[in-house]
């Protein structure tokens, strides 16, 4: 069963902060992507290319979306911070599977893991920036 994010569906993650939502966006796309490879019977090689481009964007989100935190001086930022390593970990379990040689990843795990640290983490940093920019 394909749970592929599109353009619709994301419109329930959009967070209203334009770097945010657009680096949300590319990381949902990779997930696609790799869910089309396994799909599709691509070889190892080619879904770890993408396993390592989502670990990268990943990495330099988590980085950006700290320093939005910081500028604002949200004060659960050491909190959320301490999140991204655990979600991290949590993902980085599918690219263990490849490293083993294991033709299977659980996309589902890896989209549902995302959503929800939108759904949840993020959005209770979102009011706050937007408040302390008045945007809101």
């Amino acid at each position: 069963m394909t749970m592929a994010m599109t353009r619709d569906s994301f419109k329930h993650y959009i967070l209203g902060i334009p770097e945010m939502d657009d680096q949300h966006w590319e990381l949902f796309e990779i997930l696609n992507s790799i869910e089309y490879a396994v799909q599709s019977g691509a070889s190892i090689e080619n879904i770890r290319v993408y396993l390592d481009d989502f670990f990268n964007k990943l990495s330099e989100h988590c980085a950006d979306e700290e320093k939005l935190m910081q500028s604002c001086n949200y004060p659960y930022y050491e909190h959320h911070k301490a999140t991204h390593p655990e979600s991290s970990m949590q993902l980085m379990k599918q690219k263990d599977l490849i490293d083993d040689h294991l033709p299977y990843v659980d996309y589902n795990t890896m989209l549902i893991l995302l959503r929800d640290h939108i759904d949840h983490a993020d959005q209770q940093y979102v009011t706050f920036y937007k408040k302390y920019h008045n945007l809101i």
